[in-house]
């Protein structure tokens, strides 16, 4: 997945679609562990960025019943971004990823000034404008 989503923030995807199409047709039945976080968002977003429906059941373990983010999750800026990404390609009716982007927009301002340089440069730029909105 790590390697996909590379690839595709590179530009150079469009050279490996046939691969990258058979793997994210075994990635749709693939079950991460609940506590992976930044697995499931970017299994998530890779998965909708290609048109694939992928409940958003998992997200419930992300916010906890006051809809506030998991402690572990707001430790862990990797997979805060990778919330972030996915929660943009949410549809209207999906009520836990509206609020999840709006807890991860106000998580990763935040502590965008207290990360160190290339993950801070990498939020910043999510933070103006979402992965999947970006020129391909």
């Amino acid at each position: 997945m790590k390697l996909i989503d590379a690839l595709q923030r590179l530009g150079v995807s469009y050279h490996f679609k046939e691969e990258i199409d058979n793997s994210l047709e075994s990635l749709v039945s693939v079950k991460f562990a609940n506590d992976d976080f930044h697995a499931i968002s970017l299994q998530f977003r890779l998965l909708r960025q290609q048109r694939c429906y992928m409940p958003c059941d998992a997200f419930k373990e992300f916010i906890d019943k006051q809809g506030n983010l998991n402690g572990t999750l707001c430790s862990d800026t990797r997979a805060l971004l990778a919330l972030y990404e996915a929660a943009h390609l949410g549809t209207p009716n999906e009520e836990i990823l509206r609020e999840a982007q709006v807890e991860t927009t106000n998580q990763l301002k935040r502590i965008v000034d207290c990360i160190e340089k290339p993950l801070s440069n990498k939020v910043r730029h999510a933070l103006e404008t979402p992965s999947f909105r970006r020129m391909k």
